[in-house]
């Protein structure tokens, strides 16, 4: 018989939005299943450097489509931030110590972090649409993004049916981020050009290095005293070791391209003659790429 992960409060998913996905979803297979299609038709579908791809997307009702996609995912992201770091700090203000950063007693996660880790875990599944588009616009998926949004499927999954609460840190960064990261494509979407993608960069790596300090802290305090961080020690341990084992070469991947946009040897910085003979800088082509982000 196939492992289940262990769920504290069966009834609190029946409860749940879209909860006729979650019988599914239960079974690891799925998760595991449908990131190795996505990355097996990324393999398939990405185009051969060097060669120029015949089919490209573009005109007003996909750009339409595009630029409503990544609104609904800041909205969205804006959502789940606003539902749930209030409550998190309202608790740390109330109570801080320990079992409160923890969430020893489960208060937080049946009164938010369940529901919208839950949500978050879901679109996951849906921000796979980010490489569909950069496909679509002829455009190659890095190893950074493919990587990216798989891990992201698969640490979701663990982290929602183990109930583990050091995914505190994953949903609140993340959404935060990803309402900013959303925005700005927004904005590209329809020609507006903001500044700050190089900070947008930064603060992606800065919140996989804290993040990780945060769920490491879940183990370090709960070997000072035992009972004290993990509400269920065995699969929790587990699930935080995999969100740390998916983030350290994610944050490798993620320091090698802003090294290479930004601080790549001065020649790759001059001006480089497209197709059509116009001229990009190395850091206009990267602007184009923040979908690997």
């Amino acid at each position: 018989m196939l492992p289940t992960l262990p769920l504290s409060s069966p009834e609190f998913v029946q409860s749940l939005a879209l909860s006729g996905l979650e019988p599914i979803l239960r079974d690891w297979r799925y998760p595991l299943g449908i990131g190795a299609l996505y990355l097996a038709a990324v393999t398939v579908i990405n185009p051969t450097r060097g060669k120029p791809t015949s089919s490209k997307l573009s005109g007003p009702l996909f750009t339409a489509a595009v630029f409503l996609h990544n609104l609904s995912l800041c909205i969205f992201s804006a959502w789940v931030f606003l539902g749930t770091a209030p409550i998190y700090a309202r608790n740390l203000f109330r109570e801080p110590s320990i079992e409160t950063w923890c969430d020893v007693n489960g208060s937080f996660w049946a009164e938010s972090l369940g529901y919208f880790t839950w949500v978050f875990y879901l679109s996951k599944y849906w921000e796979i649409l980010d490489t569909v588009v950069l496909l679509a616009k002829g455009k190659k998926s890095s190893l950074l993004q493919s990587y990216h949004h798989f891990g992201a499927i698969v640490c979701m999954h663990i982290n929602f049916y183990t109930s583990s609460t050091a995914v505190t840190f994953f949903v609140l960064f993340n959404s935060f981020i990803h309402t900013l990261m959303y925005a700005y494509f927004s904005l590209m979407t329809i020609g507006i050009r903001p500044p700050g993608k190089k900070y947008l960069t930064r603060m992606q790596i800065s919140q996989f290095l804290v993040g990780m300090t945060s769920a490491l802290s879940f183990l370090v305090f709960e070997a000072m005293k035992p009972g004290s961080c993990l509400r269920d020690p065995k699969w929790n341990r587990r699930a935080i070791l995999v969100n740390v084992a998916y983030l350290i070469p994610l944050t490798y991947l993620f320091v090698d391209f802003f090294v290479r946009t930004y601080y790549g040897r001065a020649t790759s910085q001059q001006p480089k003659k497209t197709v059509s003979g116009s001229t990009k800088s190395r850091k206009s082509v990267g602007v184009e790429h923040l979908k690997e982000e």
